[in-house]
């Protein structure tokens, strides 16, 4: 078994949540706030404690600061989604399998776009203690995806272009592997008729291209 790839399986998580990231900005964001915000930041350095007294000031820096949070999480997950592209061109193998079967696991994006990331939408997260819990609710959501296989259930990459299969595969010189079942992520469709080259990503998941 080839060794795992941590970085592209962490890359994968960060970008799964990007939609969600980008509409919470939407929902959240007003020109409003950066005006109202430069008072928390001349009271911190005028020591003027009296002007975090005004309760609509407070929300908005709160607000601020979750735009903020969001603002830099979008930028980590374009980064992802950029960097998992290029990661693509190296360091794919092949010994000789071919495709068995395959199944289609792409409705699994849906189910994790309507479970993971719509609730979230609809939860008031602009203050101190919303912003708590929903930070509290993404560390545990990456750490359950770290620990399991869902990070290829990722939204992101259905709307990319990318096919998700379940795959047994055979090997036309050993014959060892041929009742195996392993996910692969496949850009564009997988031709069962043509030699495949993969990549090990972590879990039983692999990103698979057509050998030319």
């Amino acid at each position: 078994m080839p060794k795992e790839n941590l970085i592209l399986k962490r890359r994968l998580i960060l970008q799964s949540f990007l939609p969600l990231y980008i509409m919470l900005f939407i929902k959240y964001f007003d020109f409003g706030i950066f005006s109202l915000t430069r008072y928390f930041i001349y009271g911190i350095l005028k020591s003027d404690w009296e002007l975090f007294q005004n309760e609509f000031r407070i929300d908005s820096i709160w607000c601020f600061l979750l735009c903020l949070y969001l603002f830099i999480c979008i930028v980590r997950g374009v980064f992802a989604v950029a960097t998992f592209v290029n990661m693509q061109k190296s360091g794919l193998y092949d010994t000789g399998e071919k495709i068995k079967t395959a199944e289609s696991m792409e409705e699994s994006s849906l189910g994790f776009f309507i479970t993971f990331i719509i609730p979230l939408l609809f939860d008031d997260i602009a203050s101190f203690r919303g912003i708590l819990i929903f930070a509290m609710i993404m560390i545990c959501l990456f750490l359950l995806m770290w620990k399991t296989n869902l990070y290829y259930q990722n939204p992101v990459l259905v709307i990319l272009g990318y096919h998700i299969y379940k795959v047994t595969y055979k090997n036309p010189i050993t014959k060892t592997n041929e009742n195996k079942e392993v996910i692969c992520i496949v850009r564009g469709n997988l031709d069962c008729d043509h030699v495949i080259s993969r990549k090990y990503i972590s879990d039983n998941v692999y990103y698979v291209v057509n050998k030319k």
